[in-house]
């Protein structure tokens, strides 16, 4: 119409044509205002999409097959329908060690149960979006005998007459044979500094986890080079409200009642500010006003904005907190 932001002219070969039909009018404002300003965010970091195990029932516990419970340092697996310990995880393949001692190998499957932006693995509950992930990265004839163990029930186990496996074919069959062996999941695991989800409904996040954790294949891990800084900056502008509207924008509007899918591919096309182009105050102050809305439960993108209706958003119904770091 005549009162529209006049759209860009010229060759479109580069880039997707959703946004210049689905975007607003100030995403072309201020993209045209920033200018050499703005980064592809995959031209700034490594954006890879969580693992498939091919064999979550092996790899990811507790599972439908088998309880977890943890003695003396063993990760113990308890039949689900026995109730029996059958099988006893050595520390090595369960836990790793870090400077600050032995870690669980902890792999985060979805986003359920997360609730700020910023959190922590321990506030998470084991079984809900948390898992312990087996790594056993040692080729079979060094194997101890308990592990040995398991590996022989995941090469035995009849998944065509089992209750709780959803594929039918053998566990072996249906994994990536590039480590030690079938068993070794190792080459495949991906972890991120920021975690977004592949699909997105009513409530967006880029997802930061204190420590650098494995992912499955419904989350996308952003891995940021740099320091802790840089990381905390890039989050606070991706979670910005300028960040949320470009996944708006490059997601793909395919799932029906307005949910996204969202690939590594869109989510590099979002585009923010250098970190190199701001100052040390700028970037303390994105820092300080994210850890202000990063460390409270964010709510639905109508709770964020204060309305469900486009032609009602006003500044003064956005959450005070978002709005300082917009």
């Amino acid at each position: 119409s005549a009162t529209s932001t006049k759209k860009p002219q010229g060759k479109y070969s580069t880039g997707k044509w959703g946004r210049f039909l689905r975007a607003p009018d100030a995403y072309f404002e201020a993209i045209s205002k920033c200018g050499d300003q703005l980064e592809r965010l995959e031209d700034i970091a490594e954006i890879q999409r969580g693992i498939r195990s091919g064999a979550n029932q092996f790899f990811y516990l507790p599972n439908k097959h088998f309880d977890t419970d943890i003695q003396d340092d063993d990760l113990c697996l308890k039949s689900t329908d026995t109730g029996e310990v059958e099988y006893r995880i050595p520390q090595e393949y369960w836990m790793q060690k870090t400077t600050n001692g032995w870690q669980p190998n902890y792999l985060l499957k979805n986003s359920r149960g997360f609730d700020n932006p910023i959190f922590d693995e321990n506030s998470l509950d084991i079984e809900s979006s948390l898992r312990y992930v087996v790594i056993i990265d040692d080729p079979k004839n060094e194997l101890d005998e308990e592990t040995e163990r398991y590996v022989e029930w995941g090469e035995s186990h009849d998944t065509e007459s089992c209750d709780h496996c959803r594929k039918t074919s053998p566990i072996p069959d249906s994994c990536s044979d590039s480590g030690a062996g079938w068993y070794d999941i190792n080459p495949m695991l991906r972890r991120g500094d920021i975690l977004p989800m592949q699909n997105i409904d009513r409530r967006h996040a880029y997802w930061v986890p204190r420590l650098r954790t494995y992912i499955d294949q419904r989350l996308h891990g952003i891995e940021v080079p740099g320091s802790e800084r840089e990381r905390m900056a890039v989050a606070g502008m991706l979670n910005s409200t300028f960040g949320y509207m470009q996944l708006e924008i490059n997601g793909r509007a395919n799932l029906g009642q307005g949910a996204l899918d969202v690939t590594t591919d869109d989510h590099g096309l979002s585009q923010i500010p250098s970190v190199e182009s701001l100052s040390d105050d700028q970037i303390e102050a994105i820092i300080d006003r994210f850890s202000d809305v990063g460390n409270r439960k964010v709510g639905s993108v109508f709770e964020e904005l204060g309305t469900d209706t486009s032609s009602d958003v006003s500044l003064d119904d956005v959450a005070e907190d978002r709005r300082a770091l917009d």
